[in-house]
């Protein structure tokens, strides 16, 4: 009987001592790659996602963006190359006159 009482409470000891150790023991979670769960468009964003092996996981958003095209010129936008909207509008002609020859008063300039 003082046997089996003794066997008792050791294993009551460590039973009690798993649980504290279970609850008090930081997890340092090693994840995995990142896996994009959902892509980003020009105007959605998207999230990726990576897993621990306890089966924490942690997400991120990755941001919605255009992708502009070439850049706008004075007759002609800057584009989205998938969206086809306007990023930048045409900047228009700036026109800058130069004087080659002032004039005098006898000749015109130009």
């Amino acid at each position: 009987m003082k046997k089996t009482f003794r066997i008792l409470i050791v294993l009551g000891l460590c039973v009690m001592f798993c649980a504290l150790c279970m609850t008090s023991c930081e997890h340092s979670h090693k994840y995995g790659e990142w896996t994009v769960t959902k892509h980003a468009t020009c105007t959605e964003d998207g999230e990726r996602t990576r897993s621990c092996k306890c089966g924490e996981t942690e997400t991120q958003k990755i941001a919605a963006a255009h992708t502009p095209g070439a850049q706008a010129t004075c007759v002609t936008p800057q584009n989205c190359t998938v969206c086809k909207r306007e990023l930048v509008s045409a900047r228009g002609h700036n026109y800058n006159h130069i004087e080659v020859k002032a004039p005098t008063c006898t000749e015109k300039g130009y």
